[in-house]
């Protein structure tokens, strides 16, 4: 066990510097080929009950709102991006927002389409999706992760330029140096507003910090708009 965690810290401190530098880009990390067909295997498998809504998705969606309703209380358009079932358009009751929902694997969107009739869903990837009107918000729910980190900085942007003059884009990642270096990344396009960072504590008990988990990992929510 102790040494695993050492490997694993190792390994982690290596991705850190990696991630901080242009190394990551030298080297082809994050790369790994994320397709349609990936995620349809993954769906119909091992993340088949994502589908069905889990504890870490629940309380994600509950942040995205409140933070919805902390900053852009008026809010009437949604779009989500990388919606899975649309987990996200149940959790506000389909009422508030007028909702568009995308996702690259058609096994999710059918899913999606089924459980939430009333909600519009297209089955597109993130870098491939152009909106046919402008959004209140738009979310990207842990979907930039699987995409390299100059890719992801691009998608934020393309994205940016989709929303309403006050509108907000919300970001979702788990914490690991990739996802910090595509935090950072956006950082220096767009403006950050504000973020909740969380975790579940399944098994370590009620403790007040950050554990590094790979089957539990904390997450960042943030929030951003376009620069003045």
């Amino acid at each position: 066990m102790v040494l695993e965690m050492g490997g694993s810290l190792i390994r982690n401190t290596i991705r850190a510097f990696a991630y901080s530098t242009p190394l990551h880009r030298i080297l082809g990390m994050g790369q790994a080929k994320f397709d349609q067909e990936y995620w349809n295997k993954q769906l119909s498998g091992a993340f088949k009950p994502h589908l069905g809504g889990t504890i870490s998705v629940g309380v994600r969606n509950s942040i995205v709102l409140s933070l919805i309703d902390n900053v852009i209380p008026h809010a009437r358009r949604l779009l989500d991006v990388g919606c899975a079932s649309g987990s996200l358009f149940r959790a506000h009751g389909g009422h508030r927002f007028s909702y568009v929902g995308t996702g690259i694997s058609d096994v999710a969107i059918e899913e999606a389409q089924k459980l939430s009739p009333d909600a519009e869903f297209h089955t597109a990837r993130l870098e491939d999706f152009s909106p046919e009107r402008v959004f209140d918000v738009i979310v990207l729910n842990e979907v930039l992760y699987y995409l390299a980190v100059k890719d992801a900085r691009k998608a934020a942007e393309k994205y940016s330029r989709y929303l309403t003059e006050k509108g907000i884009l919300i970001v979702s990642m788990k914490e690991d140096p990739k996802s910090r270096a595509i935090f950072s990344e956006i950082g220096k396009a767009l403006q950050w507003v504000n973020g909740i960072l969380y975790q579940e504590k399944a098994t370590a008990g009620p403790e007040f910090s950050i554990r590094r988990d790979a089957k539990r990992p904390a997450y960042m929510i943030g929030v951003f708009t376009r620069c003045p």
